[in-house]
């Protein structure tokens, strides 16, 4: 049965709602799209002052990250947030085309500030367990990871897509589960990254859902920067 008859039926069925109007038809319509605000989150990933993305100064960079750079701001009530949830824990594959708007918009912002940073990197998303996996079905930073890509366009930045790099070594607790805490996080993604029997070369961009602590993207980092990575910048949809 054809993609697109497929899709009218499931719309049939199980009708979409705009998660910032609840007009039928689009996860985000293209009214409430153009007016999300794509300014961006630019910290530091350790001390949290503005920095455009980077390390803002000597003090900081003793964490892998060469920097931390997201769309938004984590809130509970923003319509991206209520998607991101609706695709972890609801199933919704059917929002990629979201995602891939998204990260085309905050690229056509933010050209001049992130070319230098994304071009001829490495896009790796931050793997889950094979146990979570499994039972979740899917991998929701390699979904962002893979959106990430199209909207860049090979001609602009020359971003190479290597999901398979990064790997879990162990099972680790749901951070969301540990709240605030950032030593618990710490200590829970402490060695929980290996790199798959290769060496590593040039810029890394992590890709994930979520920076909260920076813990699990500054381990992950950590084992990219012993394979040979020479930077390695996060890139998220919130920061946390």
């Amino acid at each position: 049965m054809p993609l697109d008859i497929i899709r009218t039926i499931n719309s049939m069925i199980y009708p979409v709602f705009c998660a910032r109007c609840e007009k039928e038809g689009d996860w985000i319509c293209d009214s409430c799209l153009n007016n999300l605000d794509f300014r961006g989150v630019w910290l530091c990933p350790v001390c949290h002052f503005y920095s455009a993305g980077g390390m803002c100064h000597v003090g900081c960079r003793n964490n892998c990250l060469d920097g931390a750079i997201s769309i938004y701001t984590y809130d509970d009530q923003h319509p991206v947030l209520h998607l991101l949830k609706n695709l972890k824990y609801h199933l919704a594959h059917d929002t990629t085309l979201v995602w891939q708007d998204l990260w085309a918009k905050f690229w056509e912002q933010h050209k001049d500030m992130l070319r230098p940073i994304l071009r001829e990197s490495t896009l790796i998303p931050i793997p889950l367990h094979p146990r979570r996996e499994r039972l979740r079905g899917f991998n929701q930073a390699a979904i962002l990871a893979s959106s990430l890509l199209v909207a860049l366009g090979q001609d602009e930045v020359r971003v190479k897509y290597k999901p398979n790099i990064l790997k879990r070594k162990r099972h680790t607790a749901c951070q969301a589960e540990l709240k605030a805490d950032y030593v618990k996080r710490m200590l829970n993604m402490d060695s929980a990254f290996a790199v798959n029997n290769t060496r590593v070369s040039g810029r890394v961009l992590l890709v994930d859902d979520v920076f909260t602590s920076g813990a699990t993207l500054n381990a992950a980092a950590q084992a990219l920067r012993q394979a040979g990575a020479s930077h390695v910048f996060a890139v998220t949809l919130f920061r946390g």
